[in-house]
C-alpha cells in the first residue's frame, strides 16, 4: 500500500485496566503512526474502570464540528480546534453506551445497557425512546433487581396476554466474572445483557440498530428484524454507496443493499477478515474510504459473552486492519499497548 498518501482516520477506545482513561487517536493508515487527539479520564461519578470511549461521531463536518464521544455511562463532548471538554450528557437510566448518531437535528444513543435508543435534541433535551423493555422491567432493574436470562422465565416477563395476572420476578444476581461490579448505581453496573443493541443507523424510513444477543439487525421504528439472521454476531456498522455494511465479531464482514431508503436482505458483499490476515480479535470498528476497508479488532484476554472464533485468544491483538477491496491485500496498524482496546472508527 503507498505510504505517500495521506490516509488518517481517528480511533475511539480505552485500557484493560482499572484507571477507566479513554483515548481518541489519529491513526496514519499508510504511514502507520499514531498520535493521540483526546486523553480523557471521566469524573469519578461517571467512571467505571475497564472501560474507555465506545461509539462516536460528529455533530456537523469532521474536523471543525463538536465531536460527541460514548463513554460507559454519559455523552462527552470535545469542541475543536484543541478538543477540550465542552459539554457532559448523563442520565442516571444511562448505561454501557455504544454508539451516537446525530441525524436532522437529533441525536440517537445507543444506551445497551438499558435496551432502548434514546433520542435527544442538540441542546441536549430529552425526546423520547424506543425501548425493547416495558417501563415497570426497566424500573426493576434499575432498582438492583437481575432477572433470570432464563429463555421461558424472560418470554413470560414479556408475553403480557390478555388475562389479568401478577408480575413477579425473580432475582438472580450475577455471578460470571463478566457480570461483577462493585457498583451501586445503575448507570456504573455492568449488567446482563439481553438484547444488546449495538449500533443505529438512521436512514430516510428506517432507525437500524443491530442487536449482538439475538444476531440480526432491527427497524427499531416498529421492532421487526429487517435482518433475521446475521452470519455472526453483528457489532458495529456504517452506511456507505447504499448499503448497510455490519462488521460481526468473529470477523465476518456482510453488506446490504438498501433500495428506497429501506435495508433489505440482498447480501452485496461478505467475507470473513481473518482469513486475509493474520491478525485477529473481537472485531468492532468499520470504516470504508477510497475503497479501503477499514476495520478495528481487540486483543481478548478471558472467555467472551458470545461465541467468537476458533482462533485462541493468545492469538488475538488490539488494532487496525487496512483492507484494499480491489485487490484483497491488508496492512495492520498494532496498538496493543498497555492491554489497549479499541472501538469506534470515524473520518476526519
Amino acid at each position: 500500500m503507498s505510504k505517500s498518501k495521506r490516509f488518517k482516520v481517528w480511533v475511539t477506545g480505552g485500557y484493560f485496566d482499572n484507571t477507566g482513561e479513554c483515548f481518541v487517536k489519529e491513526i496514519d493508515i499508510f504511514k502507520q503512526t499514531t498520535s493521540d487527539i483526546i486523553r480523557f479520564t471521566p469524573p469519578s461519578n461517571l467512571l467505571v474502570p475497564q472501560k474507555g470511549f465506545t461509539g462516536a461521531n460528529w455533530m456537523g463536518k469532521p474536523l471543525t464540528s463538536d465531536l460527541l464521544v460514548c463513554g460507559f455511562c454519559a455523552i462527552f463532548r470535545f469542541s475543536p480546534p484543541d478538543w477540550k471538554l465542552s459539554g457532559i450528557l448523563h442520565q442516571p437510566c444511562m448505561n454501557d453506551l455504544h454508539h451516537v448518531a446525530i441525524y436532522d437535528e437529533k441525536i440517537y444513543i445507543v444506551n445497551t445497557g438499558l435496551e432502548s435508543i434514546d433520542v435527544f435534541d442538540k441542546s441536549g433535551f430529552y425526546q423520547g425512546s424506543y425501548s425493547f423493555h416495558p417501563a415497570w422491567l426497566s424500573r426493576e432493574r434499575q432498582n438492583g433487581i437481575t432477572p433470570s436470562k432464563d429463555e421461558v422465565e424472560w418470554q413470560s416477563l414479556l408475553k403480557v396476554g390478555w388475562e389479568e395476572r401478577s408480575f413477579s420476578l425473580t432475582d438472580q444476581p450475577p455471578t460470571e466474572d463478566y457480570y461483577q461490579s462493585e457498583k451501586e448505581l445503575f448507570h456504573q453496573k455492568k449488567l446482563k445483557d439481553f438484547i444488546h443493541l449495538n449500533h443505529v443507523s438512521i436512514l430516510q424510513n428506517q432507525i437500524i440498530s443491530t442487536s449482538l444477543s439475538h444476531k440480526c439487525v432491527y427497524n427499531v421504528c416498529n421492532f421487526t428484524k429487517v435482518i433475521d439472521q446475521t452470519p455472526g454476531f453483528p457489532h458495529d456498522g456504517i452506511i456507505h454507496n447504499d448499503n448497510l455494511w455490519i462488521t460481526c465479531v468473529d470477523g465476518i464482514i456482510v453488506a446490504y443493499k438498501i433500495k428506497h431508503g429501506v435495508v433489505t436482505n440482498k447480501i452485496t458483499y461478505i467475507k470473513n477478515i481473518f482469513e486475509h490476515t493474520e491478525h485477529r480479535g473481537w472485531c468492532r470498528g468499520i470504516l470504508i474510504q477510497n475503497n479501503y476497508l477499514i476495520i478495528g479488532i481487540t486483543q481478548i484476554y478471558k472467555s467472551t459473552q458470545h461465541y467468537w472464533a476458533p482462533h485462541p485468544h493468545c492469538s488475538t491483538k488490539t488494532g487496525i486492519i487496512c483492507f484494499d477491496l480491489n485487490n484483497n491485500e491488508s496492512s495492520f496498524i498494532n496498538l496493543s499497548e498497555r492491554k489497549g482496546k479499541i472501538f469506534s472508527i470515524i473520518t476526519n
